[in-house]
C-alpha cells in the first residue's frame, strides 16, 4: 500500500475518539442503525408525499413500454438517459401501480444513504448533519425522481475509490452506470473519470500500475458515458422547451448561473406561501430587470451579494479547504465551473439541478481523505493551505446547518399540505365512476398524472391523438383553442360515445363584455354535445397542476337556426 493511505498521526487520534458523533469509519451495526433512522424518515415524508407530473412521466414511459427498445425509442424526446426508467420497467412488468415508483426509489434513496453513512471517511456528525439536509433528506428521496439513483452511484463511486488500485473494472461500471442517470450524472462521471485518469499517473507507483484493469475500467466508463450522451443530446424535432443563450456573454445569465452556488450550499425555500418549491428565501421567484444590469444591481444590494460576491467568497473558502490536496481541489473547480457553464447554456435553474454543484463539493470533500497534505514552496500557499485546517469545522457545521433548516421547511411543508392535486383528482373520477369514459385532456403534460391514477390513457388536442406520457416532439402542438376539443368531442360522439370527460388545467369562462370572468358551468358546447362543470381542484404546492373536470354529453337537441 502506498504511503499517501497510511492514516496521519492526528487522523488515527481522531478515528479512535471515544465520541460516537465524533468517529470517521462506523461499525456495520451503528450504520445500519443510522440507515434505518434515515430510511424511516424518507419513508414518512414519501407516503405523505403525492407525486407530480416529473415523477409520474418516467413511470408512463416504462408502462406504456412493450420493450425496452420501444422504451428507448419513446424517450428520444425526453433529453434523460434510461437506466432510470429501465428500472421502472421491470417494476411495471409486475405491477402497473404507480406506488412502486416510490418504493423503488426508497430503495435507492437509503441505499445512498447507507452507503454515505458505512463508507464515507469523515466525521459521523457530519455525515448525519449532510442526510439530514435538505437535497438528501427531500429532493432526492422524497421526490422520486432519477436524482437518487445518482447519488447512490456517486458515493459507491467514492466508497471503491479507496481501494481503486485492485477496483478499476468495478469503478468503471460505477461510472458507466453513473453516466446513464440523468444528464448531471454524466457530467459527475465525466469528472470522476478525469480524477481517476490523474490519480493513475500522478500518485500510483510505477511498479503497482495495472494497466489492464485501469485501460478495461476506463474503457467501460467511456462507453457508458458515449452511450448516455447519444441520448441526452437533443434529437431533431424536439420540442422541449430548452432557454438557449444568444451569446458567451450575456452577464445576468452568467450571474444568475453563479447564484446557485450559494443557494445550493447554503439553501432554505421561501416561507412566504404555499408553493416553496423550487424557490429561494434569499430571492423573488420571478424577477424583472427593466434597466441595464448594473444599474439594477446598485438598487437591488441583495442580488448583488447573492450573485456575486457571496458565490466567490463560498468558491474562494472551498478553494482554501481543499488547497491541501491539489487533486481534490483541481476537481472541485472543474466541476464547479463546468456545473455552473451548464447552468449557463440551459438555463436550468430549479433546485434539483444546481443541487449538484453542492453534492460536488461533498464528494471532493470526502474523496480528499484519501491523499496526503500537500507541501507548497510558497509561503503564502503553506498560510493559505493552514487556514484551510482552521476553517474547516465552522464552514462545514454552518453550510450543513442551513441545509437542515431548508430541509425541515420544506418536509414540513410537503406533510402538511398537498405536493400535487392530481391524485386528488383522479380519486374523485373513480369515486363518481366516471374513470370508465373516455377522456379529453389539456394541457397533456399537467394531465398525464391522471392518465398514471387511472392506467388509461388520454387524447390530447396537443397531439390529436390518444397517450399517456408527454412527448415533446414537432407534431405536438403548444397552442390549441376550444375548437381542438370540439373537434375530439364530435368525433368521438361520431363513433357512438354518449359521453365523455374532459379535463383541463383551466377552467373555461364567457368570453362577452356583459358574462366575463363568470365560470361557464352548463353550456352548449357543440353540435354534438353538452358541457357541464362537475369539480374545480385547486392547485398544491405545484401551482400549475390544477384541474377542471367537465363531462360531455351527447345532445339529441337540433341547434337553434
Amino acid at each position: 500500500m502506498n504511503n499517501q493511505y497510511k492514516k496521519k498521526p492526528e487522523q488515527a487520534a481522531t478515528t479512535n475518539s471515544p465520541s460516537f458523533l465524533m468517529q470517521t469509519n462506523l461499525g456495520f451495526t451503528p450504520s445500519l442503525f443510522l440507515t434505518a433512522c434515515f430510511f424511516a424518515i424518507i419513508a414518512f415524508g414519501l407516503f405523505h408525499h403525492e407525486m407530480w407530473r416529473d415523477e409520474l412521466q418516467a413511470w408512463l414511459l416504462a408502462r406504456d413500454s412493450n420493450s425496452l427498445a420501444h422504451l428507448f425509442s419513446n424517450l428520444r424526446y425526453d433529453g434523460h438517459p434510461g437506466l432510470w426508467h429501465t428500472l421502472l420497467f421491470f417494476v411495471t412488468r409486475f405491477t402497473h401501480n404507480p406506488a412502486f415508483t416510490q418504493v423503488l426509489h426508497a430503495v435507492l434513496a437509503t441505499g445512498f444513504g447507507f452507503v454515505f453513512i458505512r463508507y464515507a471517511e469523515i466525521k459521523t456528525l457530519y455525515k448525519i448533519m449532510f442526510l439530514l439536509g435538505y437535497l438528501p433528506l427531500y429532493e432526492y428521496s422524497v421526490v422520486s425522481r432519477c436524482y437518487a439513483l445518482s447519488l447512490f452511484l456517486i458515493f459507491l463511486f467514492c466508497a471503491l475509490y479507496k481501494k481503486r488500485e485492485s477496483r478499476y473494472l468495478l469503478i468503471g461500471v460505477c461510472l458507466a452506470f453513473l453516466a446513464n442517470s440523468n444528464v448531471y450524472g454524466a457530467i459527475m462521471a465525466i469528472g470522476l473519470s478525469g480524477i481517476l485518469f490523474l490519480d493513475f499517473f500522478a500518485m500510483q507507483q510505477s511498479a503497482s500500475r495495472k494497466w489492464l484493469q485501469f485501460i478495461g475500467g476506463l474503457l467501460i466508463a467511456a462507453i457508458g458515458i458515449l452511450f448516455a450522451v447519444y441520448q441526452i443530446f437533443p434529437k431533431s424535432g424536439n420540442s422541449f422547451p430548452v432557454d438557449y443563450p444568444n451569446g458567451l456573454l450575456d452577464s445576468t445569465r452568467w450571474l444568475s448561473s453563479l447564484s446557485h452556488i450559494f443557494t445550493s450550499y447554503l439553501y432554505v425555500p421561501s416561507t412566504e406561501d404555499l408553493h416553496f418549491w423550487n424557490t429561494s428565501y434569499y430571492f423573488e421567484n420571478k424577477v424583472i430587470i427593466d434597466d441595464s444590469l448594473w444599474v439594477w444591481l446598485e438598487d437591488h444590494h441583495e442580488y448583488l451579494m447573492g450573485w456575486l460576491y457571496l458565490p466567490i467568497f463560498l468558491v474562494l473558502l472551498s478553494t482554501i479547504l481543499f488547497l491541501r490536496k491539489k487533486l481534490i481541489l483541481l476537481l472541485y473547480l472543474v466541476l464547479t465551473f463546468t456545473l455552473v457553464a451548464f447552468s449557463y447554456y440551459t438555463n436550468l435553474s430549479f433546485m434539483r439541478y444546481s443541487g449538484f454543484l453542492w453534492i460536488s463539493f461533498i464528494v471532493c470533500y470526502w474523496l480528499s481523505m484519501y491523499y496526503p497534505t500537500n507541501e507548497y514552496k510558497n509561503g503564502l500557499l503553506n498560510k493559505l493551505k493552514a487556514l484551510g485546517a482552521k476553517i474547516e469545522k465552522p464552514y462545514l457545521m454552518i453550510l450543513f446547518s442551513v441545509n437542515i433548516i431548508g430541509s425541515i421547511i420544506a418536509y414540513q411543508n410537503d406533510y402538511e399540505n398537498d405536493f400535487t392535486t392530481s391524485k386528488i383528482a383522479a380519486d374523485y373520477l373513480k369515486e363518481n365512476k366516471l374513470d370508465s369514459l373516455p377522456y379529453i385532456g389539456s394541457v397533456d403534460y399537467v394531465i398525464s398524472p391522471i392518465a398514471a391514477y387511472l392506467n388509461k390513457k388520454i387524447y390530447y388536442p396537443e397531439m390529436r391523438t390518444e397517450g399517456s406520457f408527454c412527448i415533446w416532439s414537432s407534431q405536438r402542438r403548444s397552442a390549441i383553442d376550444k375548437s381542438d376539443f370540439t373537434y375530439a368531442a364530435d368525433s368521438m360522439i361520431a363513433k357512438g360515445v354518449s359521453k365523455i370527460v374532459l379535463i383541463i388545467s383551466t377552467p373555461f369562462y364567457y368570453s362577452s363584455a356583459q358574462e366575463q370572468n363568470k365560470l361557464v358551468v352548463d353550456s352548449r358546447f357543440s353540435d354534438h354535445c353538452h358541457l357541464h362543470l362537475e369539480k374545480i381542484i385547486a392547485s398544491g404546492i405545484v401551482n400549475d397542476e390544477s384541474y377542471a373536470i367537465y363531462t360531455l354529453t351527447k345532445d339529441e337537441l337540433p341547434i337553434a337556426q
